[in-house]
């Protein structure tokens, strides 16, 4: 091992554990809204309106299946990356379905990270964390 993260291995002995570090509201807004709020794009301004993002905050999206999860999380992974293309994306998906992995890591622009529906539970787990 040469680089851990691209940081030199020194570099990483010393990194405070995320236990220990101190949790700060997010300061900086994401918009969601792309465009001039044409009615294709009407999931990032009602996001925009009712649940506001900032730059380091986590979203949680949970839904009964085939309702449409997907798509917002395309919708609004392409409205932070259009937007603020200076942001670091990540995408989590835990238990999806293979199929909207793939439709993910095709069209996000960002570090997709996933476990799908046929891998053991203790993938699930490791993947989380």
């Amino acid at each position: 091992v040469d680089t851990i993260n691209g940081e030199p291995i020194e570099a990483s002995k010393n990194k405070v554990l995320f236990e220990n570090l101190t949790a700060l509201f997010p300061r900086r807004r994401f918009t969601l809204e792309r465009g001039n709020g044409s009615s294709e794009d009407i999931t990032g301004r009602i996001l925009d309106l009712m649940a506001p993002q900032g730059k380091g905050q986590r979203s949680l999206i949970v839904s009964q299946p085939k309702a449409g999860k997907t798509m917002m999380m395309q919708q609004v992974a392409t409205a932070i990356t259009t937007n603020h293309p200076d942001v670091h994306l990540i995408v989590l998906l835990i238990d999806e379905r293979p199929e909207e992995v793939t439709e993910l890591q095709r069209t996000v622009r960002g570090e997709v990270i996933s476990s799908t529906f046929d891998e053991p539970a203790a993938r699930h787990v490791q993947v989380a964390e």
